[in-house]
């Protein structure tokens, strides 16, 4: 089971990237786009502990498979260890399935991490510690692209995930904006 495949028919294959980041400017700020061939809760987990809490959580659900509603669910403020317990719990599910974005926001240090549908991680406002931390896992190239045609995946086998997450913790909802739809 997968999340992004190459491909639009029957011979869908899993994408993998190579471990690679890229600077990109932003209209505001610098950002690393982030590839990796695996890992991905594991790699946002280790730049967490990096950060000092606490932190929103911004849920976006774009492709829902059960009676949810398509939303934006943002939490209240986290601490460290919930934001963390979160990722492990669900990591299966946010790792191979992809009717979903997640957004992780220190205010304090103004720092936001952002695992995509197509298993990107856009990293913006990292610390000396968080960018070392990249540079050590990742090489870094001149782009990183999106496979075309590619197709996104939604598991049955995760339909009690999408639930759990929504019931995991309260949530403010608020509905999609043009960016998150598919």
């Amino acid at each position: 089971m997968f999340k992004l495949g190459n491909g639009m028919n029957e011979k869908t294959i899993e994408h993998f990237y190579s471990n690679s980041y890229v600077v990109e400017n932003t209209s505001d700020t610098n950002r690393l786009k982030v590839s990796l061939s695996k890992s991905h809760i594991a790699t946002l987990i280790q730049l967490l502990e990096k950060m000092d809490g606490p932190f929103f959580l911004l849920y976006i659900l774009h492709t829902p498979r059960t009676t949810a509603e398509a939303a934006r669910y943002q939490s209240a403020e986290r601490s460290k260890e919930d934001a963390v317990l979160l990722l492990q719990e669900f990591e299966e599910y946010l790792e191979n399935d992809g009717r979903h974005d997640l957004w992780l926001h220190a205010p304090k240090s103004n720092t936001t991490l952002v695992y995509d549908r197509h298993n990107l991680l856009f990293l913006y406002g990292l610390n000396t510690l968080q960018t070392e931390y990249v540079q050590q896992i990742c090489s870094p190239v001149e782009e990183i692209n999106i496979p075309t045609p590619h197709k996104h995946f939604y598991h049955a086998k995760y339909d009690a995930a999408e639930e759990a997450i929504l019931k995991h913790i309260s949530w403010r909802k608020s509905p999609l904006t043009e960016q998150d739809m598919q």
